[in-house]
């Protein structure tokens, strides 16, 4: 695979846009269930008590990436150097490994979080 750090930021902010959606669908549906919730009358599963309680702070995950474009535009721009383009090269591929990893994890915690709830009723 070719060291292209060019492309890496690309990806990075692919992988941020597409990580910044899954978190506003989630802020937008939540509220949804949560009212339907409420009219349950009965204690939730701890998971989707801690998604309902945690869903509005999760776009906080949004600065590590922000920052990290920051920091690589910031250096591309002024400290163009060799030793610079390397580093830029492992920290984007980290930043589109996590937040792959972070959009894969939050999308299947929420999903079943919020089904949960209708899960324990059936049985």
């Amino acid at each position: 695979m070719e060291r292209n750090p060019a492309s890496k930021v690309r990806m990075l902010i692919v992988s941020t846009i597409v990580l910044s959606l899954m978190i506003l669908g989630i802020n937008l549906t939540v509220p949804t269930f949560q009212t339907v919730f409420d009219g349950f009358g009965t204690q939730l599963p701890l998971s989707t008590a801690v998604v309902i309680e945690s869903y509005q702070y999760w776009w906080a995950l949004l600065t590590i990436p922000v920052v990290l474009l920051g920091v690589i535009f910031f250096k591309k721009t002024f400290l163009e150097t060799t030793n610079t383009s390397n580093n830029i090269f492992a920290l984007t591929s980290f930043a589109i490994a996590a937040n792959c990893i972070a959009a894969i994890l939050l999308l299947v915690f929420s999903i079943y979080a919020m089904w949960a709830p209708v899960f324990d009723s059936a049985l």
